[in-house]
């Protein structure tokens, strides 16, 4: 009885990904961002990790790092654990064949071992479409102007900066769509709310 109970409470969980995902063409869609909000977004409407960046978080000039050089990294990149950190989720080094110099770090915080966090990264690396892609950054304590500046310079044709207006004033930038959002808690703690940015920023409807 239990399970038949699962099966239709997952059942009934496909169905409403599936209508909530109405209008979504692309769906297909590579989502790399320098946080949850891309696999947050896959699971809100029920679609297939394309992305490597799922459950994690990058500071943002390792995150620009890697997306100016993210097909060195997908076409052969190497990930070894970090073990010299206080966090209390696994770290990863992430090294490019051609650049062993300038790493990327990755928090992987919702993941319970690295192992896990490898295994996923390595097989979702594979799914990223470089022709059917969204670059998402996403302010945080970290962010500094020319990190928005090299953002917006990067080739992708589907670029978004989401910011609080509060704290970043007149930015002018071409090249990336800006978006507000009043999601933002910087105190205590830094933290957003996913279904309110999710309303804010509508990344449906640039996957139409």
């Amino acid at each position: 009885m239990i399970l038949m109970r699962v099966r239709f409470e997952k059942g009934q969980e496909r169905m409403f990904n599936w209508v909530k995902s109405i209008g979504i063409k692309k769906k297909d869609v590579s989502i790399i961002s320098n946080n949850c909000f891309g696999g947050m977004f896959y699971k809100r409407y029920g679609l297939k990790f394309k992305s490597p960046t799922i459950g994690l978080a990058i500071r943002s000039s390792d995150y620009i790092h890697y997306l100016e050089n993210i097909e060195k990294f997908l076409g052969g990149g190497e990930l070894e654990q970090k073990f010299d950190t206080n966090e209390k989720w696994p770290v990863g080094i992430l090294h490019s064949q051609e650049d062993i110099v300038t790493p990327v770090t990755i928090h992987f915080q919702h993941y319970e071992s690295f192992e896990q966090a490898s295994k996923a990264w390595k097989r979702r690396e594979k799914r990223v479409d470089l022709e059917n892609l969204v670059v998402i950054y996403m302010q945080t304590p970290y962010t500094t102007q020319d990190d928005l500046k090299r953002f917006a310079t990067l080739s992708f044709k589907r670029k978004i900066i989401i910011y609080d207006p509060t704290l970043l004033s007149n930015i002018q930038l071409e090249g990336a769509i800006l978006i507000q959002s009043k999601a933002f808690t910087w105190k205590p703690a830094f933290s957003w709310d996913f279904a309110l940015m999710n309303k804010e920023v509508k990344l449906k409807d640039y996957l139409k």
